[in-house]
Formats: C-alpha cells, sequence, structure tokens
C-alpha cells in the first residue's frame, strides 16, 4: 500500500513542510527569514529536497514574503473548491517553482515543479523536474502547513 503523508513540524527550531507519496516526497525547511527592521523583511530561505520517480535534487532558495502570503490563500482556495492550482516560485523564479493542483474534476490532487542550481565556474546549471499525485485527503495538513510557517515566522508588522 502507498501511503500519502503530509505534515509540519518544528525539527530544532526550523519549520519544515513534507509531502509524501510512496518513495516521492518534496521537504521544504525554514532555514532564515529576513528580520522585520531590514529591507525585504519576511523573504525566507528555505532548504529543499525532492524526490521523484527517482530522481533527487537538493538546493537553497530564497522565497519573497509576498510569495509566501498569496501561496497560503491559494492553497486555501484550493482546499475549499477542490478545484485550481497554487503556485510558488523562488525570487530567482528559474531556481524553484512548485505547483499545487487540481487533475481531474473531482478533486484529485498532484504537484509539480522544478529546483536547479547553478554551478558558476563550470557554467553548468544542475536541475530535477518534478511530479507527483497525492491523496487529496491530505490537502487539509499541506493548507495548515504553508500557514504554519507563515504565521510562526511572521514579521510584525506593528
Amino acid at each position: 500500500m502507498i501511503e500519502s503523508i503530509a505534515h509540519c513540524h518544528n525539527q530544532s527550531k526550523r519549520a519544515v513542510m513534507l509531502i509524501c507519496e510512496g518513495d516521492d516526497f518534496l521537504e521544504m525547511t525554514v532555514t532564515d527569514r529576513i528580520p522585520d527592521h531590514l529591507p525585504a523583511s519576511g523573504d525566507t530561505r528555505f532548504e529543499i529536497k525532492v524526490q521523484s520517480f527517482g530522481f533527487s535534487g537538493q538546493s537553497s532558495v530564497w522565497i519573497d514574503r509576498l510569495a509566501l502570503i498569496s501561496f497560503a490563500a491559494q492553497l486555501q482556495e484550493l482546499e475549499n473548491r477542490r478545484q485550481g492550482e497554487a503556485e510558488l516560485s523562488s525570487i530567482s523564479p528559474s531556481q524553484f517553482w512548485l505547483r499545487i493542483y487540481s487533475t481531474d474534476s473531482l478533486g484529485q490532487m498532484a504537484l509539480a515543479g522544478r529546483l536547479s542550481r547553478l554551478k558558476p565556474d563550470l557554467n553548468c546549471e544542475h536541475l530535477v523536474e518534478f511530479g507527483f499525485r497525492f491523496d487529496p485527503s491530505v490537502l487539509p495538513s499541506i493548507v495548515k502547513g504553508f500557514e504554519k510557517i507563515q504565521a510562526e515566522f511572521a514579521i510584525d508588522n506593528k
């Protein structure tokens, strides 16, 4: 039996979002956030690990605060309607993007994305494009996980 899992937890004060379906997974770990007294406050660095159908990759990416807020709202809408999509991309869009979407009118779910890292001294880009279906019953956990990441690491705007 293949099991779907989605959860968010704190591992040594780092929020971790994990989406699994069998051997396929996407793991996003918060590693840093720009403090509220600096420009670009709320921008967040994630360590991304992915494995999809035997291919795998890992890289560190920065995601804009507003992109995280928008993604959390899109996920909530996707959960409510079970139709549509939620998209997230890194500040450098070619480095990381993620799309969580319904695959049919019944509300089945999948994710797809891209993770890359440039090796400048070799003028070589290493990348993995990934995608897999997951049980739609884990979508509420994904929504709560990203809301938790956003809330726990929210910048105080007072």
